[in-house]
């Protein structure tokens, strides 16, 4: 799996059931696809923090813009709930789609110091 290309990314072996793996890597992937569209100077980088735990990273060139987690709108719902943490403020923001996160990410001023990974 290439961490910089949604297109890759598979839930991997191991990941439990009840922790909506498939699911949240469908919608990670996504949001990553979708920002990707939006200027060839945008990356990602699929973060597996630990087993159960993964987020994506967002970078225009060597900026890290920000990171996004998601979450079912309740236990039941197929809907997507995504938390941004963006700029070097760390301001959390939730929304319902894939367009308003784009919009967020793309908007980003306060963007971190270039990333050494």
């Amino acid at each position: 799996m290439d961490m910089a290309d949604p297109a890759s990314w598979r839930c991997p072996t191991g990941w439990h059931a009840d922790w909506d793996g498939e699911w949240e890597f469908d919608r990670l992937r996504e949001l990553g696809v979708a920002f990707l569209g939006h200027s060839e100077e945008n990356r990602v980088r699929l973060d597996i923090v630990e087993v159960g735990y993964v987020r994506v990273m967002f970078f225009r060139g060597a900026q890290r813009l920000g990171t996004a987690y998601v979450n079912r709108e309740s236990r039941d719902s197929p809907r997507a709930i995504y938390q941004l943490n963006i700029g070097t403020d760390d301001t959390e923001h939730t929304v319902k789609s894939v367009g308003e996160g784009v919009r967020l990410l793309m908007e980003a001023r306060n963007a971190w110091e270039p990333d050494d990974d």
